[in-house]
């Protein structure tokens, strides 16, 4: 039952991760937080700039790709195959992005006009310490006992 509860809640990280890569991947422009932030509008920047800005945006949105894509193979492969390794490796790869997510969108909040979404950031790392605390495990063990 623990596993099941850790499982949907590290699935339900990957599939909103997901969900943002692709916004982030496939947005001709900037956010609205972005805007805020620099009190520019989009049409307002350079062209240079906007590719700048998409570029940055398109490596954000790969990098919670990947980390979605990454969660769900380790679920499917191992986490439900009673991997011990697993139930370390799934919070780890996603608090070693939304960790630097949260401080780096709380930073933007900070020091600008704008209020950039730092509570999404907080919300990952909360869900996946608490997939984590329901279903932690030695990752060094070499018993292979059934997932509860």
């Amino acid at each position: 039952m623990k596993q099941k509860i850790a499982g949907s809640i590290y699935f339900s990280v990957a599939s909103i991760s997901i969900l943002l890569g692709n916004i982030y991947l496939f947005s001709p422009q900037f956010m609205w937080y972005h805007r805020q932030a620099i009190e520019t509008d989009w049409t307002d920047l350079s062209p240079q700039l906007q590719v700048l800005i998409l570029a940055l945006m398109k490596v954000t949105g790969a990098g919670w790709l990947a980390m979605g894509v990454a969660i769900f193979i380790l679920l499917h492969f191992c986490f439900y195959r009673g991997q011990s390794w697993a139930r370390w490796a799934i919070p780890l790869i996603g608090l070693i992005f939304y960790g630097p997510t949260l401080y780096v969108t709380a930073w933007v909040t900070l020091n600008t006009p704008g209020t950039a979404p730092w509570y999404g950031s907080l919300i990952a790392v909360i869900m996946l310490l608490l997939g984590f605390i329901i279903y932690p495990d030695n990752p060094f063990s070499v018993s292979q006992k059934n997932p509860d």
